[in-house]
C-alpha cells in the first residue's frame, strides 16, 4: 500500500513538472511573437517615416493647354526646288567663267563661255547651205529642178543649221532660271569633257527646298499629299522650318518595298542650301488646344504624380492621344498642376520630393 501511494505521488509530481515545462515554453513563444510584432511594426513605421522624410530629387512640368501630334520621322539631304548642272553638250575648252559659288544669277544670264572652236567654219557651212536652199526653192517654183534635188538641198540646210545652232548653244551657256550657283567644278582654260564631271557649274533655285524621303508600308495608309511637316536642320539647331508633303508615289519600290515622298520646305530668307542634312516629322494626326503633360509623366496603369507642398501625390489619369513628346489628358489632372516628369519611377504616394529642375 505504501509503495503504491509513493508511486502515485511520484507520477503526479512528474506530470506537474511536465505541465510546468510546457507552460514555460508557451510563455517564451508568446514573448518572442510579441517582440517580433513590435519590431516589425516599428520597422514599418520607420520605413514609412523615412519614405516621408527622404526628399527624392525630381524634375517637374506644368500641365498646360497645347497640341498633341502623331508624326512619322523622315530624313535626308536638301535639294533645290530646281537643280541643274551647267555643261556643254560637246567637249571643249572653258574660255570664261562669269559666276562663282554663292553668286545669285538671273534667268538668261551668261554663266560660262567656251572657246568657239570650229565656230567660224561651221557658220560658213551653214551660210552656204542656206544660200543653196534658198536658190533651190526658186528653181523648184520655176520647175527647173526636180523634187529630189530640192529635198537634198533642204536636208543639207537643216543639218548645217542644227550644227551651227549646237555650237552657238554650247559656246555661251546661260542660266535656265534665276537661282544661286552652289558648286563650281572647273576653272578657266580647263578642258571639259561630258562624263568626266556632271557639269562646270551647279545652279539651284532655293526659294523653296526639296527633301526626298522614303516611307515604310505601315506608314503609307496614314499619308496623303498636303500634310504638314516640321523640319529640323543640323546646321540651325535653334530653328525649325515648315514644309508640306507635295508628292507621294502610288506604288512601292519593288526592291526596297518603300514609298517615295517629296517634301517642299519654305526658305524665305535663303538660309537653307543644297546638301544640308534635314530631319522632319510628318504630322498625320493632330489635336489642338487640349490639356497636355510631357509623355514622360505617364507611368504604367495611367499613373501620374502631382507635386503639392513638397509631397508627391499619386493620381490616375484618363489619357487621349499620345505622341513621343506629349500626351492628351482627358481627366484626372487639372490645368496648372505640377507633374513629375523625371524621377517618378519608384516614387510612392506621400513621399517627400525635391525639385531639381522645371521642364
Amino acid at each position: 500500500m505504501k509503495w503504491h501511494s509513493l508511486t502515485i505521488s511520484l507520477a503526479r509530481g512528474k506530470s506537474f513538472s511536465q505541465r510546468k515545462v510546457r507552460m514555460n515554453r508557451r510563455i517564451k513563444v508568446a514573448i518572442i511573437v510579441v517582440t517580433l510584432a513590435l519590431v516589425t511594426g516599428c520597422g514599418k513605421k520607420t520605413e514609412k517615416a523615412n519614405a516621408t522624410r527622404i526628399a527624392m530629387p525630381v524634375t517637374v512640368s506644368i500641365a498646360k493647354i497645347g497640341d498633341v501630334k502623331k508624326t512619322i520621322a523622315v530624313s535626308g539631304r536638301l535639294e533645290g526646288e530646281k537643280d541643274v548642272y551647267i555643261a556643254p553638250e560637246m567637249p571643249g575648252t572653258i574660255a570664261k567663267l562669269y559666276a562663282r559659288e554663292g553668286d545669285r544669277v538671273k534667268k538668261g544670264e551668261t554663266l560660262v563661255e567656251m572657246k568657239p572652236e570650229n565656230l567660224e567654219q561651221v557658220k560658213a557651212q551653214y551660210d552656204n547651205a542656206k544660200k543653196t536652199f534658198d536658190r533651190m526653192k526658186s528653181l523648184l517654183a520655176d520647175g527647173a529642178i526636180s523634187q529630189q534635188q530640192y529635198d537634198g538641198a533642204k536636208a543639207g540646210y537643216q543639218a548645217a543649221k542644227a550644227a551651227y545652232e549646237q555650237i552657238k548653244r554650247n559656246t555661251k551657256l546661260t542660266a535656265p532660271f534665276s537661282g544661286i550657283v552652289v558648286s563650281r567644278y572647273f576653272d578657266e582654260n580647263d578642258m571639259f569633257a561630258p562624263g568626266y564631271k556632271p557639269g562646270i557649274l551647279r545652279l539651284a533655285k532655293i526659294d523653296k527646298m526639296r527633301l526626298t524621303v522614303r516611307f515604310g508600308e505601315m506608314d503609307f495608309p496614314k499619308l496623303q499629299e498636303g500634310l504638314k511637316v516640321i523640319v529640323s536642320i543640323d546646321a540651325y539647331p535653334d530653328s525649325t522650318f515648315t514644309g508640306k508633303l507635295i508628292r507621294l508615289s502610288p506604288g512601292a519600290d519593288p526592291l526596297s518595298g518603300t514609298f517615295t515622298g517629296e517634301i517642299e520646305i519654305d526658305n524665305p530668307h535663303n538660309l537653307l542650301t543644297t546638301g544640308l542634312y534635314a530631319s522632319g516629322k510628318v504630322i498625320y494626326q493632330e489635336e489642338d488646344s487640349v490639356l497636355t503633360v510631357p509623355a514622360s509623366a505617364l507611368l504604367p496603369d495611367s499613373t501620374i504624380f502631382i507635386l503639392k507642398d513638397g509631397t508627391a501625390h499619386e493620381h490616375k489619369a484618363k489619357v487621349g492621344m499620345t505622341d513621343t513628346d506629349a500626351i492628351e489628358i482627358l481627366s484626372g489632372i487639372q490645368q496648372g498642376d505640377t507633374v513629375v516628369v523625371d524621377g517618378n519611377i519608384g516614387l510612392r504616394d506621400g513621399m517627400t520630393v525635391k525639385v531639381e529642375a522645371v521642364r
